[in-house]
């Protein structure tokens, strides 16, 4: 039997406790983009932002970032109904991070991501 929505919620939000704030490269974009999407692309800013923010905390003791982001997409997935994120959506939070995210060039490299 699965479990619930609630409780995987949950124990993501324990997770999150011990996570830095998601660092970006420029506070200022970061916020001006995100206070300019759509409902669409808020979901996607949500993801965006939980995925760095575990990566991050993982990142001194895991330098793989490419497994490092198979590992956190498969947690997500766990943890999150992010079956409401279509395959666009995942790639277009891979972008945002690579884009915004502090080691989103690293990411960007691993990725390969145009």
């Amino acid at each position: 039997m699965s479990e619930s929505y609630a409780r995987r919620s949950a124990r993501l939000r324990q997770k999150l406790a011990h996570c830095p704030t998601f660092a970006v490269k420029d506070r200022r974009a970061w916020d001006a983009f995100s206070r300019r999407a759509n409902s669409q692309l808020q979901l996607v800013i949500v993801f965006t932002t939980i995925w760095g923010r575990l990566m991050q905390h993982e990142l001194p003791r895991n330098n793989d970032l490419q497994e490092l982001t198979r590992l956190r997409i498969e947690e997500l997935r766990d943890e999150t109904n992010i079956e409401q994120l279509s395959d666009e959506q995942l790639l277009n939070a891979a972008y945002l991070l690579a884009e915004h995210w502090v080691h989103g060039d690293h990411l960007r490299s691993t990725l390969n991501l145009a």
